[in-house]
Order: C-alpha cells, then structure tokens, then sequence
C-alpha cells in the first residue's frame, strides 16, 4: 500500500528553517575530550501502562557513539545528580524520556532542570560537542526557563531539543535515525532532517510532532571522530 501524504507550506518551513551565512560559520572544533553518555529517562507517564519504555533507543544511542570514536556508556532511570556530574567532562550527551519545559525527568520524583544548569559557571560546557535532549518541551521558553538553550548558554557548542508535546514511539524512532545519521558523518541538522523524513515514512505520514525540533549553537557541526571501532 502506498501511503501520500500533503504537508502544508508552514511545515516544510518549520522542519528545515534557513541556514544564515552566520550559521555557515559556527563549524568548531570538536573537544579533545570524547566522554559520552547516554540517559534512558522516566518513559513517558501516558505509556507506562503499556510496560514500554526508552532503554532500546538509549542502548543503541550507545553503541554508536563507541563506534564512532567515542568512550560511551549508559544509563537507564539513574540518579538525576549523575548527569550533572558528568555533562562537565563531556563530549556527547544523550538524553531521551519524559520532560517538561525545564526539566529532564529520571523517575517519578527526581530531575534536572534549567537552573541546574544555570548555577554553572560561564563556559563551564565548552567540552560539550553536543547535548541531544529528546523529551517534551526540552527546547521550550516558560516561565521556569529552557534547559536547552541553558546548555547553549554554558559553553556547548550544540544543543538539540523540542519546543513541544513528542510523541513516546515517535521519538524512538527519530532517534535511532538521527544517531545513524551521525554514524554517517552528516551534520546535525541535515541528520535532524532526514531523521524526521524517515520516521514520517516509517509512522505512514505521522510526525508524532518531531518537526518541532529547535537547535542551538552549531548545525553543522559534525561528531564522528575516527574509523568504526572492529
């Protein structure tokens, strides 16, 4: 069965916004430092019922960025404090779950949010190649701030987020694309892009909302660093 799908003028320009000859230029230097770690947050609260959860996107998260130059490890519902210990003396980090505008969450009761961050010190980040937070609202302006753009602020070179509801399959889905993406030395836009157009043709026209990604700092910056690991 072959499944068409009219996308409106709106959501063409709203995936793929426009490149500025001042986002060329941002194209830095990865770190020296190539720690990385991997988070499998609180599941989604709608789908818990279901008994689904984030540890397959996490895992696999993983395992590419070992292959691709990284020491990587990762984490499922672990202790919130863990991700702040670890995102100073980090190239990648990888965060998929529940969230809220602000906040990451690791379980029912315990998370990190945008004043976690800010409490950092200016350019405290500047090993951050890369921050991928893939939860609900990551990438969204509230009244308790944006965790996102917070992370910018601190000295990563690259933030990607969401700036509304995602949906839980959805998201998985996009993520192992994108990962693969940069497995495949593509930028990080254009791996956000193709991610979002395969996991449209995967859900047969459904976004599950992932068009709604905003990214901060470098687009173009590119994480592989060395020869796939044997």
């Amino acid at each position: 069965m072959i499944v068409a799908t009219i996308f409106s003028a709106d959501f063409f320009n709203n995936a793929t916004p426009k490149i500025t000859l001042k986002d060329i230029d941002k194209n830095p230097r990865l770190s020296n430092n190539t720690n990385a770690h991997c988070y499998g947050g609180y599941p989604w609260v709608e789908e818990i019922i279901y008994g689904r959860d984030v540890s397959l996107p996490t895992i696999y998260a993983d395992k590419i960025l070992n292959e691709i130059g990284y020491s990587s490890d990762y984490y499922l519902e672990s202790d919130s404090n863990l991700i702040l210990t670890n995102i100073t003396n980090s190239s990648v980090i990888y965060y998929i779950g529940h969230g809220c505008p602000s906040a990451l969450c690791f379980d029912s009761s315990s998370g990190i949010g945008q004043r976690d961050i800010a409490k950092m010190k200016d350019g405290e980040l500047s090993d951050l190649d890369l921050a991928i937070y893939i939860s609900f609202g990551s990438a969204s302006d509230s009244r308790n701030g944006n965790i996102a753009n917070e992370t910018y602020q601190k000295g990563a070179k690259c933030v990607v987020g969401f700036q509304s509801k995602i949906l839980m399959e959805n998201s998985k889905k996009w993520s192992d694309y994108f990962m693969e993406r940069l497995k495949s030395n593509m930028t990080v836009r254009n791996s956000a892009n193709t991610a979002l157009w395969d996991e449209i043709l995967y859900f047969g026209g459904d976004t599950g909302n992932m068009e709604h990604i905003k990214i901060y700092g470098s687009e173009n910056i590119m994480i592989k660093r060395s020869t796939i690991k044997t």
